[in-house]
């Protein structure tokens, strides 16, 4: 899977076309903040088991950037102010206080293995690899634009946008694949 991988994924998309699956747009509708910035009762109760604000406010930002884009905070580069304050309100946290979140490096893998064990994400398997494979394949053999291909395969494993945030197909919450075995497959 090393660079050779990568490499190959790199030259599939521009640098522009591979940014749009790791960034968050700066002004989201207020449909995709309902849908996938909007914490449930039970997201609240485990959000509110950490003891600082900044810790509740990274926990849930991390829980609603794995729903919207299948990244962790270490992928995404920025959360556009619009989605942090809408987070923020929920938790009663001040949005300015994400920037003391994760200054101890460990904090945010502490995180996002509590996340990945509360709700049952689960890594991208090759079984379900070849499945999207096996997916894609008709698909790409009839249309060759790689844009549609990338689309269809998020919709595949269950989307994340626009779809709901059961991730992979027939795998409740569970994560998608990085994008370089989503290109692997095309």
């Amino acid at each position: 899977m090393g660079d050779a991988t990568y490499a190959r994924a790199k030259e599939l998309l521009t640098g522009e076309e591979r940014l749009q699956y790791l960034r968050i747009p700066p002004n989201l509708s207020e449909w995709e903040l309902s849908v996938y910035f909007t914490l449930s009762q039970h997201d609240l109760e485990v959000i509110q088991r950490r003891r600082r604000g900044y810790n509740r406010l990274g926990f849930a930002v991390h829980i609603c950037v794995l729903r919207y884009l299948g990244w962790t905070l270490f992928d995404v580069k920025e959360v556009p102010a619009q989605a942090l304050s809408y987070i923020a309100k929920q938790v009663d946290v001040d949005a300015n206080a994400f920037a003391s979140y994760g200054e101890r490096d460990a904090t945010k893998y502490e995180h996002l293995d509590e996340i990945w064990k509360e709700y049952g994400y689960q890594t991208f398997t090759f079984g379900e690899y070849r499945s999207l494979y096996r997916h894609l394949f008709n698909d790409a053999m009839a249309n060759g634009d790689l844009m549609h291909l990338i689309q269809n395969a998020i919709g595949f494993c269950g989307g994340i946008r626009p779809s709901s945030h059961h991730w992979i197909r027939g795998i409740p919450d569970s994560r998608l694949p990085p994008v370089f075995s989503q290109y692997r497959a095309l």
